[in-house]
């Protein structure tokens, strides 16, 4: 009889195998699904993703719960193996598992359970969405997958979207159904979509350039030789043509990614130089970034409170001080949706502060209460208002302030630990796995910072959010792959 640890390896190692299989499918998938065009996009990105993710989750969640049961019967060093298990998973695991315990709380407690469940239409980002996501983060974080057939068919898919939204951008549409729509990009959607996804796989070819350059130091030889130069190219024409859509966009968002990736680039390098010089210069760097967040944030807080209260007050002082018009048009009228926000955040019951009035439950809520609906109707006309334009401040609103407060200590944990572990590397180059986690932990940093830089301005997507959990989850488990042996993240 196989041993328990036995067991686990075998679970684990088909579960990897389960979720490479299912990310090579969804990723190019979710890239390149339209068969309507621009028309109904959102809804057959959302029909794509939860059948294949639904598929995925039956057995994924079997295989989970076998791997952790068999880990969890016996003893581990003296010690119980709930603790053990406990101890062995980091805190933007807990705060991943605290995000489900209250996205299933908000549902139960939400008004429109139905609307909650599936999500509003066009955008479906509800609690069938969220959860799904989340299980495969579980699944990354206790499988693991192969590497090499996920992180090519993420580069080739990604590659070939940035290329044809930088033609688009010159009028050039190689499939019919892209000018379908005027503000239609690339196989995405609008520009906020097409923000949010860049927002996730730019990141991954950076991080994958580093990871080449790193392991190719001091072994370029011979036939190799070739390979590496010819790989190296083509991940900088990858990011060339991810920058070049970036900047050709027209959005403040992509701008907003760009500039949080340089920031951890910057930091990056700083802390290599190692020395009293090099570490105050990477603290005043991420000190400069946390302040720039705060700043965004406050920048909402304000608008929020601008029908009353501080909030316009601020806005005058700004205006008639320094000539700043912060009023309701301000960021393509995104002073006007924090402000519609706002209003509907302040109406909230305490129940709702806290547990949210359900998952994507915006835009439903806002027309079923006339205060807010006539504000809605004064500021956009006959358009639907589904979100807060706000990562952060949409899901205080859907699925309440204790839920935003664990979706932030996930990004922060998971940041924190990205820099941390790249630290820790750079010092250890007696492991032949230190480059691979290095460049990790560096992919890691990017992708967060620059998801909360751009979600600071639009919002989340079936198209970028899946990819930002999945990534996370992968990322985390190379960064401490090898710590232990008998462990649910090796």
């Amino acid at each position: 009889m196989k041993s328990d640890p036995e067991l686990v390896k075998e679970g684990r190692k088909t579960g990897g195998w389960l979720l490479t299989v299912f990310l090579c499918v969804l990723i190019p998938a979710l890239s390149f699904y339209a068969p309507q065009g621009y028309y109904g996009l959102g809804e057959e990105k959302f029909r794509c993703f939860k059948l294949l993710a639904g598929v995925f989750a039956f057995p994924a969640l079997f295989l989970l719960f076998a791997v952790i049961a068999v880990m969890l019967r016996g003893e581990h060093d003296g010690k119980g193996a709930a603790e053990e298990l406990r101890g062995r998973m980091k805190a933007p695991d807990f705060a991943a598992l605290s995000c489900a315990v209250l996205i299933a709380v908000s549902w139960c407690l939400a008004a429109d359970r139905g609307e909650s469940l599936w999500g509003t239409s066009g955008w479906r980002m509800g609690a069938l969405t969220q959860l799904l996501m989340l299980v495969i983060y579980a699944s990354a974080r206790c499988f693991g997958v192969r590497r090499l057939p996920v992180i090519t068919a993420a580069e080739l898919s990604s590659g070939a979207v940035f290329l044809f939204a930088v033609l688009n951008r010159y009028g050039i549409y190689p499939f019919s159904y892209m000018s379908l729509g005027g503000d239609f990009l690339s196989t995405i959607g609008n520009i906020d979509w097409y923000a949010g996804y860049l927002a996730v796989f730019l990141p991954l070819w950076a991080g994958d350039l580093v990871r080449v350059l790193l392991r190719a130091k001091n072994r370029i030889r011979g036939r190799n030789c070739v390979l590496q130069v010819l790989h190296v190219l083509f991940l900088c024409l990858g990011l060339v043509l991810g920058i070049w859509s970036a900047l050709t966009q027209g959005t403040d968002s992509c701008l907003l990614s760009l500039g949080g990736m340089a920031a951890v680039l910057l930091i990056a390098i700083s802390g290599r130089a190692g020395g009293t010089f090099g570490k105050a210069v990477s603290a005043v760097l991420t000190a400069f970034i946390c302040f720039l967040f705060f700043l965004c944030l406050l920048a909402a807080a304000i608008h929020a409170c601008a029908e009353s209260g501080w909030g316009s007050g601020v806005i005058a002082w700004l205006y008639y001080k320094f000539s700043v018009d912060f009023r309701a048009g301000w960021g393509n009228g995104r002073g006007a949706v924090w402000r519609i926000a706002g209003r509907l955040f302040r109406d909230l019951p305490f129940r709702r502060k806290l547990f949210g009035i359900g998952p994507d439950g915006f835009a439903a809520w806002a027309m079923s209460h006339p205060a807010v609906a006539d504000m809605v109707s004064q500021y956009f006309g006959p358009l639907r208002l589904t979100n807060a334009h706000c990562g952060l401040f949409t899901a205080l609103i859907d699925e309440g302030a204790l839920y935003a407060a664990s979706l932030a200590g996930f990004y922060l944990s998971f940041l924190m630990g990205c820099l941390r572990a790249y630290s820790r590397t750079e010092k250890d180059n007696s492991s032949a796995a230190a480059p691979g986690r290095r460049a990790a932990a560096l992919t890691g940093a990017l992708l967060l910072v620059s998801c909360a830089a751009g979600q600071m301005f639009t919002f989340r997507t079936v198209v970028s959010e899946p990819f930002l959990w999945s990534f996370a989850g992968i990322l985390m488990t190379e960064i401490h792959s090898g710590e232990e042996e008998y462990d649910i993240i090796k």
